[in-house]
């Protein structure tokens, strides 16, 4: 990774102070958006309900009024009903009379009998005004970003689908960031993890976004746009080991103290060569990093020697790449380190791209983990939360200075190890912890 260096924890607090400062104006806004949506709402809601008001009161009132139309015309209706009634009994009489002054007889059984007049029901077919629902609104308070240790909403300078798939997820959090640029590869796949993510713990949300300004802030600094987006293989994976130093370095600031070294070539006991892609000495203990920049689905079994890449964008000869298995790799990678540094505590990590998804990774540990760079926050946490300190300042010092000797490596030492890369390994590695493509633990 020529040229390329590892900036000062001054310069890092700077770029880090600069991120909160961003992250907080892009919460305020949003945060002002949200209110102003909430007291538009509430303003909407008022003015329904006095149309409602008003609407209900002139429909009681016509109701009313067709009531009475009702129970007039059905007193008249009535009368009616009676006096026909009445009528036909009388008519019925007059007939037996004469009939009688005649000498006949009258069939009694022929008397019309008086029938009740039937009632109605009142029937009013103008529809009801419907009441306006008052929305529920959560209480909305402002955290600035600095009080936060896991912090903030994803970035929103997006065009086309990936746009339309952030206003789905986030609603009125759709406002561009300031200081968020797209040349980077960490947004091309994370909007669409992020509404998982959200359900699950709003926390994830405000960490991803400060990591992007900060990581944005870092790649604009220590990368190009030719780096971000060449189809160079050797590029490309050198890219991917910034990304990952700039993770680390992010985890840093989050008071994950300790010091990283990268590219280096390390000899081991047969006298071959450990090209490690990232070190990172902690408390404790050695951080072993193998960094992969791919792109597409990663399935894999710990103890397969190759693991495969599915990808819409290879072609169809190339549709199940491989490539050797990182979970031996790093393993010859961490007895190099530990030939040098005889009893030195190791875990061992394999930071896959944002554009992976490692859903088809089986793997079992509590020594090693495979995740996608995003959620180193989640290795780190449990590495620190479970692990006792091993090292002070005077020993990470040591460790460092010591395996320092090893970056840098001359070209003979290179092309020495790129002769030997592939050989094959053979060791037992059945202790390693996988986090899914959400940033979660598996086990």
């Amino acid at each position: 990774m020529p040229e390329f260096r590892i900036l000062t924890d001054e310069e890092l607090k700077n770029i880090y102070e600069v991120a909160q400062e961003r992250a907080n104006e892009g919460l305020k806004y949003a945060y002002n958006r949200q209110k102003e949506a909430q007291f538009n709402e509430e303003k909407s809601y008022d003015e329904a309900m006095k149309k409602y008001e008003s609407d209900m009161a002139t429909y009681k009132q016509k109701y009313e009024e067709k009531y009475q139309q009702f129970l007039k015309s059905e007193e008249t209706q009535k009368k009616i009903h009676e006096e026909m009634q009445n009528s036909k009994i009388k008519a019925w009489e007059d007939m037996k009379k004469r009939k009688e002054m005649q000498g006949q007889a009258v069939d009694e059984s022929t008397r019309p009998q008086k029938q009740p007049y039937p009632s109605k029901t009142f029937h009013y077919n103008v529809p009801l005004p419907q009441k306006p629902i008052m929305k529920v609104h959560p209480k909305i308070k402002f955290n600035c970003y600095s009080d936060i240790i896991s912090s903030f909403q994803v970035y929103s300078n997006a065009t086309n689908s990936s746009s339309a798939n952030n206003k789905k997820i986030f609603g009125i959090f759709t406002v561009p960031c300031p200081g968020i640029s797209n040349t980077s590869d960490f947004y091309r796949s994370e909007l669409r993890k992020e509404e998982i993510i959200n359900d699950q713990n709003k926390s994830k949300l405000k960490y991803l976004t400060l990591r992007e300004h900060f990581l944005n802030m870092l790649e604009e600094k220590c990368c190009t746009v030719s780096e971000a987006w060449s189809k160079d293989s050797t590029v490309n994976g050198l890219y991917g080991e910034k990304l990952t130093i700039f993770e680390l370095q992010l985890m840093k600031m989050k008071n994950y103290k300790g010091n990283i070294l990268h590219d280096l070539y390390i000899p081991s006991a047969d006298g071959k060569y450990a090209q490690i892609d990232v070190i990172f000495i902690s408390s404790k203990g050695v951080f072993v990093i193998e960094s992969k920049n791919y792109s597409g689905s990663i399935s894999g079994k710990e103890f397969d020697d190759n693991w495969y890449i599915k990808s819409d964008e290879m072609d169809y000869y190339r549709r199940n790449n491989h490539f050797y298995n990182p979970i031996k790799q790093n393993k010859k990678h961490i007895e190099a380190v530990q030939y040098h540094l005889k009893g030195i505590p190791c875990f061992s990590l394999i930071a896959f791209s944002e554009r992976c998804k490692l859903s088809e990774i089986k793997v079992s540990s509590k020594t090693g983990y495979v995740f996608n760079r995003y959620a180193m926050i989640n290795v780190f946490s449990r590495i620190f939360n479970s692990n006792p300190d091993v090292f002070n300042d005077d020993m990470i010092n040591y460790v460092t200075n010591h395996l320092r000797q090893f970056c840098n490596a001359d070209s003979n030492v290179k092309k020495a190890h790129n002769d030997n890369m592939r050989d094959n390994v053979t060791h037992d590695y059945n202790n390693f912890e996988y986090f899914d493509d959400y940033g979660d633990y598996k086990g």
